[in-house]
């Protein structure tokens, strides 16, 4: 009996040690972010999850030299103290998305304004990774920091012939789920 208790005390510990652990480890739940699109776009972000999607039907009338709508956009985002923070990681798992889709990263000083930024370009398949951000400022003492992190989307047009269409696409489309965000 003693010994049955003294496992499930491990247990308990063990469980209640894991709660904060992952929370100061910049895991989800985040904040939701800045979204955009017109109505030709889909955007979903969910702050519990990590996961942000996009979707675009490029219905519209391309052109090599008319670039029509906005293209979606969907962001999580984390704030936090700056003090000491001299660079930030962004890390993902199970990426996908057409090559126009973008996976941005910025990281913006309450006093400071633009701290960081960091991207990952061209297409990719259930693509895992860590996206590693050196602040180019310091931030000011006592300042809040925002890293804004998402998936976005050209506005509709390629400035190439893919497809026998001059200039666009039928459709982009991209999803993600962000696993943490740590600053250092």
């Amino acid at each position: 009996m003693r010994r049955v208790l003294t496992a499930l005390a491990v247990g308990v510990v063990g469980v209640v040690m894991a709660i904060p652990a992952q929370a100061a480890g910049g895991g989800p739940p985040f904040q939701a972010g800045p979204k955009q699109g017109d109505q030709f776009t889909q955007t979903s972000a969910d702050p519990n999850t990590g996961e942000v999607s996009i979707f675009q039907l490029n219905i519209r009338q391309a052109a090599a030299v008319n670039c029509a709508g906005q293209g979606p956009m969907a962001t999580l985002e984390t704030t936090q103290p700056a003090d000491g923070i001299h660079s930030v990681a962004v890390a993902y798992k199970d990426a996908s998305w057409t090559d126009t889709v973008v996976l941005n990263v910025d990281v913006v000083g309450s006093r400071s304004g633009a701290l960081g930024h960091g991207a990952v370009l061209g297409q990719k398949q259930g693509a895992s990774g860590t996206v590693n951000i050196p602040l180019f400022a310091v931030p000011q003492p006592g300042e809040t920091m925002t890293t804004i992190f998402g998936l976005q989307v050209h506005a509709g047009c390629l400035p190439s012939q893919p497809v026998g269409i001059w200039g666009s696409r039928p459709f982009e489309m991209g999803k993600v789920t962000f696993t943490s965000v740590t600053a250092g």
